[in-house]
This record gives C-alpha cells, structure tokens and sequence, in this order.
C-alpha cells in the first residue's frame, strides 16, 4: 500500500512539528507533500514562520493562540499574532478554538471568559484580513454554534479540527443560512481513530519538549498532543468497532464513523494533529486508509478528494 500511494497528494491539514524545534531540520524527511504547521502560544510562533522559511514549498504557516493558553497571554500577544500574519501574508490563523473541558494548569478551573474573549479577538482578526481558521472545540459545540450562527463578520473558511462532536452537528454547522458552506471538519487518527498496533516508537532522545519557563512546562508538554504508545488503548474488548488493513488492528468508536460518514465529501479533511515527525507520514497513510474504508473509496479517490479539499480551504 505505502509504495502504491502518491506521497504528494497527501495534504496534513493540522500539525504541531514546531513543537520540538530539533523537527525543524527533519522537515525534508515527511514525504508528505504539504503540511500545516499550527502555532498555538506565543513562544513557537518565531519556530512556525522558521519552519516555512526553510521549507516554503511544504510548510503553510499558521499562527494563533490555544484555548488552554489563552489565560496566560502577554499583553501585547495580539500585536504580535498581527504582526506575523501581516509579515506572511500567506499565513493562516490557527490552532484557536473553545475548550469547556479543559481546567487550566494554573488555576485549576476552566477559563472560560477568557477562552471566548480571545476566540472573539483571533475570528474578528481572521475576518479582517481574509484568512481561514483552524478551531479547537470539546465539549463547546453548542456554544460555538451559536457564536456562528449570530456572528456576521466572520472567516472565509472555518475547519473544526479532529472533529470529536456528533454527526448531527455537522449537519447543524452546514446548515447555518449563509455560512454552512464555510464549515470544513478535519480528523486524525490520535484523536479520531484509535491505533492499537505498529505504532512507531519514541526514543529516549524524542522526549523533550520545546524549553518552556517552569510556570508552563506541565501544559507545555501537553500541548504536543504525542501520545507515546504505552498510554495508548490496548486491545481488548471495546464497544467500538474494529477494522484491520494491511495487518493493522483498529478500534473506531462508533461516534467517528458517523461523523466522517456524515461529512460532505467536499468538506473533509485529513490531518495528524501531530508534534513528532516520526509519526507523521505513518499517521496520514492510516487515516487515508481508515477514511477511505468508512467512505468506501478506493485509495487514489480519496486522495484526490481530500487534497482538492485541503487546497480549497487554504487557497
């Protein structure tokens, strides 16, 4: 299967290789053809516009603030998101979003004023210069249906990333009256799908994160979204369904398989979500296989669908 596959036509719609700056060199290695390099706090927004002058031709770069960061923000964070999108003009805004779930290192609660006030700022950001975004959603969707539904001034293109919600809200975003066709929906395998065997491992060498001030190194970490495989599900009985391709034992549950099944063809996307380079060419070719079992495409279909996507939504 891998020798068979057009490397090029693989589009990585959301991934976090700046997270570990030694990745930055390794970029050459990913045979996949294009990738989307998601900023998420201030400190990796210098290594997301380095990634991309290294590798123009393969790095899009994006630029944003992530929902469990957006409590710690500087004061100037805002000039400085700006100044990178004004800089790069090609940029995107990315990785933003609401996360209702997720208690803050700090404080020990979910913040969510501050999450929507600077959710707010990066859309109203996006709409002015005409940039799509990349979102972050869990346990929010409600309230960012909403936001959407009665905000006017919004992005060209709104892609919710490793979508974790039920089909019934896709359904719900694309039909909001004059925006629906604005909502794309990405999936991963670490988030959507579950991979119970072959997974690369780490070395002891691939275990330090990006340096982070000792005030921010627990979320730090956790924003790398690695997920070593030790802490992975192990296989065993599960209320999700399980598939095998090439040897591969998966287990899906079953939420994921309506919501890619529920999806527009036109509005798919494929994506790593990863930080690590040594999972990201192994994780795309999975999820084009799992995808495309789902749809059931054939390989070379869904690799033509999911790439014209991946160019539409960020042209």
């Amino acid at each position: 299967m891998e020798d068979k596959v057009d490397w090029s036509k693989l589009f990585d719609t959301h991934c976090h290789v700046q997270q570990y700056e030694r990745n930055l060199e390794r970029i050459k290695d990913i045979k996949v053809g294009k990738i989307v390099v998601m900023g998420v706090q201030e400190k990796d927004w210098p290594l997301v516009k380095q990634a991309y002058e290294m590798y123009p031709t393969k790095v899009i770069p994006s630029f944003g603030a992530h929902p469990w960061i957006s409590h710690r923000l500087s004061p100037k964070w805002e000039e400085t998101l700006l100044s990178y999108l004004t800089e790069l003009p090609n940029a995107k805004i990315g990785e933003i979003g609401l996360d209702f779930k997720r208690k803050t290192y700090e404080t020990g609660k979910v913040e969510k004023e501050t999450q929507v006030q600077v959710f707010k700022t990066q859309i109203a950001m996006a709409y002015k210069l005409n940039r799509p975004v990349s979102v972050h959603c869990v346990q929010a969707q409600g309230a960012m249906y909403d936001f959407f539904r009665g905000e006017k001034l919004l992005p060209p293109r709104i892609a919710f990333h490793s979508f974790s919600g039920p089909a019934d809200m896709i359904v719900s975003f694309t039909k909001i009256p004059k925006i629906g066709k604005r909502f794309f929906f990405g999936f991963s395998l670490v988030n959507n799908l579950i991979r119970l065997d072959r997974l690369p491992k780490l070395s002891s060498s691939d275990k330090t994160p990006l340096p982070s001030t000792p005030s921010d190194s627990a979320e730090s970490e956790e924003l790398c979204e690695c997920v070593p495989e030790e802490s992975l599900v192990q296989e065993e009985k599960s209320e999700g369904s399980s598939s095998s391709s090439a040897g591969a034992s998966f287990k899906v549950e079953p939420k994921s398989i309506l919501a890619i099944k529920g999806t527009p063809q036109n509005r798919i996307l494929l994506e790593s979500d990863r930080s690590k380079v040594e999972f990201l060419d192994h994780d795309m070719l999975e999820v084009l296989k799992r995808v495309s079992d789902i749809r059931a495409w054939n390989i070379d279909e869904a690799l033509e669908i999911t790439q014209r996507n991946a160019e539409e939504f960020y042209s």
